[in-house]
């Protein structure tokens, strides 16, 4: 029988103080991983890291962290050092979506974005490379989306930026391999998060019930599996990339997204 163990690892993961991080964070407590929770929301990366330590007996530490500011990204990265002696595996889950189309954008909440989504992956992984290569292995998983293999209608400009994550994963792949760390990204498809919850509220506002049929029809409409995925499909994949049986996977991006993408 095949299981996943991550016994004595250390696993940092920002944006994991609700929703995909912290599913993932639970999931690999429960491999046996020690955690590490950095967020924006530091009361709710306390919360996390508390329900973490008490539900799975391993040690889980809060720390604040803007994936944009490099000194508090570093200040993260070192508290995991300090605490623990080395890191194995760096999750970055942060990220923002701004639902406006082409024409209409604010440039400044596109600007934002970027930085958040493709600035701040990239301070991450450089962060995990400059902190793990002398270890000779790591792993690293970026959160882009099935939205970055392709253009979009709805959500162009965060689409191009999960597309940016794309193509930075597979550069700090070729870059990493030679000191044995291996970035690779996931692709989630379509989940009931509060992304999603924001964007339903703002096309159909005060209509639960018709914001549910929307939901249900899109996915019918755009997933050959015509179902949505679930947070726990994607903590999987991040689980399985984090995993030895993963040991010869790198520069890849995984999609999970009901067959919406297929290559």
């Amino acid at each position: 029988m095949v299981s996943i163990e991550l016994k004595d690892r250390v696993a940092i993961l920002t944006g994991a103080a609700t929703g995909l991080g912290k599913e993932t964070a639970c999931l690999m407590a429960d491999c046996g991983a020690n955690i590490v929770i950095g967020d924006m929301n530091v009361a709710g990366a306390e919360d996390a890291a508390k329900e973490i330590a008490d539900k799975y007996g391993v040690q889980a530490y809060a720390a604040e962290c803007d994936v944009t500011d490099a000194v508090q990204v570093k200040k993260m990265f070192e508290l995991a050092k300090d605490k623990f002696g080395k890191i194995d595996i760096v999750v970055n889950a942060a990220g923002i979506c701004v639902y406006q189309m082409l024409h209409e954008a604010d440039p400044d909440a596109v600007a934002k974005m970027m930085d958040i989504n493709i600035n701040g992956t990239d301070i991450i992984d450089k962060l995990a490379l400059a902190y793990m290569k002398e270890q000779g292995e790591g792993r690293v998983i970026n959160f882009s989306s099935v939205a970055g293999r392709g253009g979009s209608i709805l959500v162009p400009h965060y689409a191009m930026t999960k597309a940016a994550i794309i193509n930075l994963t597979q550069s700090y792949a070729m870059l990493g391999a030679k000191f044995g760390l291996q970035y690779n990204a996931v692709c989630p498809g379509i989940i009931k998060t509060d992304i999603w919850m924001k964007y339903l509220r703002q096309i159909i506002p005060g209509d639960e019930e018709k914001q549910d049929a929307f939901f249900d029809k899109f996915c019918s409409d755009h997933i050959p599996l015509a179902r949505p995925q679930e947070t726990t499909d994607i903590a999987n994949a991040v689980l399985f990339l984090s995993s030895d049986l993963a040991k010869n996977i790198t520069g890849q991006a995984l999609n999970i997204c009901g067959g919406m993408h297929m290559d």
